[in-house]
């Protein structure tokens, strides 16, 4: 009999309680989690269903774990709020008594929530998930010079803190220069430290974190989050390298002015080509543009139009509505309705930039117009940084707020006429593993992140989003372009040279596919076109990949689509009516229509022929009988 003790016990047995609710709250076998026995460490696959509590008691402990690591997929589906309302009430307190026995265990603080910078050698000890290598450290790099990087993210965010991505992938930081600090063969002689700043998603921050770091000896820069014009202005006027792993701004792609910034997050701009393709593929030249006024959409939206006319294409309509929207705000919804209302007489394709609760909103009132079934309307949108898994062909659909009991076919019609464009699929198949990897190095200097409660308690892991990859993607490009750079007898300080090295290369990122960056040092977007399609599920349909773009090798500018799976048939909906949006050119046919007078005239010309050939006649016999 194993050893426990009382704390261990109590979060056993309130781990035990917690999903016993959980089973007791659902109705359907959605989704299976493992369980393992803590005495015998044997997985056993248990369906959620509602006669599973029946096989929990509390003389056995069970440890929760998700079967599935991709974010968002695995939840559990309650028929209705009260279910989850009971299930969250009894489960909070189950929670604080978790919480309260478990005060002794230690918690660290992070050392970089500050605005300051903390300056790191990496590596420190690897973690257990992590490839085997070679543990470093500064004393044993002594030989090497070292080159000091500049890494801003943000760890806080006053307004919206979930939305802060520096405590979900700084780890990516610490284990890119782990690896190439590891590595023999890539820059050899020299070691990579960098300086953590945390950019609290303020301009003002940013710029002084960039100038503290400059000052500190940083010769190249990595950051920040969502908006990076300022800062790669900045980087420009010291001839200084920047790399974005999450800026999606349009206007930084102008070299003119900023002429060192490379991104490894493709920019919306790359989406705007992807979609002309898919436009161009049928045929389209007519469609409206619909934008909700949140984050970079607005210039997607105004870049798309820009591009649209530059190849002779019309713009029925732009439509802006204020943003972020809100399902509680009654202006926003009406807002939405508005726009379908007064679009859809003269539209029948239009391009959606918006957050997934204003597209759903958009669908809905198109639906109730009756526009969603006529097999004439087509709705395009793009999903950004989300790589496609089977996983997303209901959960795009379902809203998270969802319950078992709304969830129908009625959900589905919504979607009969959309395009989705959304990043490939991740094929590497060591990406969990990865994920594992950066998990890891959240815990350790210079992040160290605090261990939440759900961690401790029921194994609750950070999830790591794609910008993770994105940013480790851009710390190992720029140790190859910088070895370049100084195997032609350059130096690091270079950063026109280390720039001109990124520019117009390919690398293998970490998802497991090729990324191109262009002449501009923006990494090319590698989108798939998913749409509803039959699928063997409780509601016979699901998202499905119906498509696919690639690029010319003689100009990565050009995209062209490739379909997989023909969605339309002969039916292929037409950007504007055989008559017309308002039937103009039919009744101008009719309106002006002369078969009545060409008949007439026929019929005319014919009685006046027979007419005078009846006289001539008459007057030939009228002059022989005078001869008589």
């Amino acid at each position: 009999m194993e050893n426990l003790s009382a704390m261990d016990i109590c979060r056993r047995q309130c781990i035990d309680v917690l999903y016993t609710i959980i089973m007791c709250s659902t109705r359907e076998s959605h989704y299976t989690v493992v369980l393992e026995k803590v005495h015998n460490k044997k997985p056993v696959s248990v369906p959620l269903a509602r006669d599973c509590p029946g096989c929990l008691n509390l003389n056995t402990f069970w440890i929760v774990r998700n079967q599935i690591g991709t974010p968002g997929s695995t939840s559990v589906v309650f028929r209705n709020p009260y279910e989850f309302l009971r299930a969250s009430i009894i489960g909070l307190l189950f929670l604080m008594v978790c919480a309260a026995a478990s005060t002794t265990t230690p918690v660290v603080t992070s050392t970089a929530s500050q605005s300051s910078s903390v300056l790191t050698t990496v590596s420190t000890t690897t973690p257990t998930s992590t490839p085997a290598v070679t543990t470093t450290n500064a004393t044993t790099r002594a030989n090497r010079t070292r080159i000091v990087l500049g890494y801003i993210t943000s760890l806080t965010r006053p307004k919206n803190p979930e939305l802060a991505a520096g405590p979900k992938i700084s780890g990516a930081m610490t284990y890119a220069i782990a690896v190439i600090n590891n590595d023999t063969s890539l820059l050899p002689g020299y070691v990579l430290a960098f300086l953590l700043g945390n950019g609290n998603n303020s301009d003002l921050t940013s710029l002084n974190l960039l100038t503290e770091q400059w000052k500190s000896g940083a010769v190249a820069f990595f950051g920040p989050e969502d908006s990076c014009e300022v800062e790669s202005r900045v980087a420009a006027a010291w001839q200084m390298p920047i790399l974005a792993y999450k800026c999606n701004d349009p206007v930084v792609s102008d070299k003119d002015r900023f002429p060192t910034l490379a991104r490894t997050q493709p920019p919306a701009s790359h989406s705007v080509r992807s979609i002309l393709a898919l436009i161009s593929y049928y045929n389209w030249t007519k469609f409206s543009i619909i934008v909700e006024q949140d984050g970079l959409m607005p210039r997607a939206g105004l870049n798309l139009e820009t591009l649209a006319l530059s190849k002779n294409m019309t713009v029925s309509h732009f439509v802006n509505i204020s943003g972020p929207y809100s399902v509680f705000d009654a202006a926003q919804k009406q807002a939405v309705w508005d726009a379908v209302d007064s679009t859809y007489v003269s539209t029948r394709i239009y391009v959606v930039f918006s957050r997934e609760r204003m597209f759903a909103e958009f669908l809905k009132a198109m639906w109730e117009r009756g526009l969603t079934n006529t097999s004439e309307y087509v709705v395009i949108t793009v999903q950004n940084d989300m790589p496609w898994n089977e996983s997303l062909s209901q959960s795009l659909i379902f809203q998270a707020t969802d319950f078992a009991g709304n969830r129908d076919n009625h959900s589905y019609e919504l979607w009969r006429s959309v395009f989705m464009l959304i990043n490939m699929p991740i094929t590497n198949p060591n990406y969990t593993r990865w994920e594992n990897s950066v998990r890891d190095y959240l815990y350790r200097p210079p992040v160290n992140l605090t261990r939440s409660v759900g961690d401790i308690l029921l194994g609750i892991k950070v999830q790591i989003p794609v910008y993770a990859a994105y940013l480790y993607d851009s710390v190992l490009v720029y140790a190859k372009a910088l070895h370049d750079v100084i195997a032609e007898g350059k130096t690091p300080k270079d950063g026109a040279a280390v720039f001109n090295k990124l520019r117009d290369r390919t690398f293998q990122s970490i998802q497991g596919h090729e990324v191109y960056l262009d002449e501009n040092g923006d990494a090319e977007a590698n989108y798939t076109v998913i749409a509803l399609q039959p699928m063997n599920n409780s509601y016979g349909h699901g998202l499905k990949p119906v498509g696919r773009f690639i690029r010319s090798i003689k100009d990565r500018k050009l995209v062209n689509f490739l379909m997989d799976i023909d969605v339309f048939g002969d039916n292929v909906p037409l950007d504007e009516p055989l008559c017309g949006y308002y039937n103009e050119w039919c009744r101008v046919a009719e309106e002006t229509n002369i078969t009545p007078a060409i008949i007439g005239g026929c019929l005319g010309s014919l009685g006046l022929i027979l007419l005078i050939t009846l006289t001539v006649l008459y007057r030939s016999v009228a002059v022989l009988k005078t001869s008589f």
